[in-house]
């Protein structure tokens, strides 16, 4: 009987180390929205595969170098009670926020950074730009027509006052 679970075990660890080792603990980095904006709070986004390694996401920290964000995610000890076989679930979509940033070219860097040194990810990186924010809708202060207009928006009151008045 013992041999029994022990072989099981072996065979547990085996499928659970396979699954480990297909998958990266991110991909698909991408900033949100798009097209991107002045003015717009910009996020980063990519998936996470919480069963590549047994850290989870801890804090996370954002630092500008002229055109270039990096995004530096301090990874931690994963809490006790999910367990991964050999075929590992979707990975799971998470966002950092990038802030506001004006019109420019940029280069975002995502480096996770583990609490083991014995561990280390690789860097996702992505180019994206910002456009100038839209110009705000303009309408003419002063034209003949809006002067004309508020004249008998004036006249139509005082008309209105007096008609009251007059009930009185």
């Amino acid at each position: 009987m013992n041999r029994i679970v022990v072989w099981f075990a072996l065979c547990l660890s085996f499928f659970v180390h396979s699954a480990y080792a297909q998958t990266a603990a991110f991909d698909q980095l991408s900033v949100i929205p798009q097209p991107a904006t002045a003015q717009t709070r910009l996020f980063a986004g990519s998936r996470f595969q919480f069963c590549r390694e047994l850290e989870e996401i801890g804090q996370s920290s954002v630092t500008r170098s002229g055109n270039t964000l990096n995004l530096r995610i301090q990874m931690r000890p994963r809490q006790p009670g999910i367990l991964c076989f050999a075929t590992p679930p979707p990975p799971v979509p998470v966002f950092f926020e990038l802030g506001q940033l004006e019109a420019g070219t940029y280069t975002l860097i995502q480096q996770p950074e583990s609490t083991d040194p014995q561990t280390s990810y690789p860097a996702l990186t992505t180019q994206f730009t910002v456009a100038p924010a839209p110009a705000p809708l303009s309408v003419p202060a002063s034209s003949t027509m809006s002067t004309l207009l508020l004249a008998l928006l004036i006249a139509l009151g005082a008309y209105l006052g007096m008609l009251a008045g007059r009930e009185d």
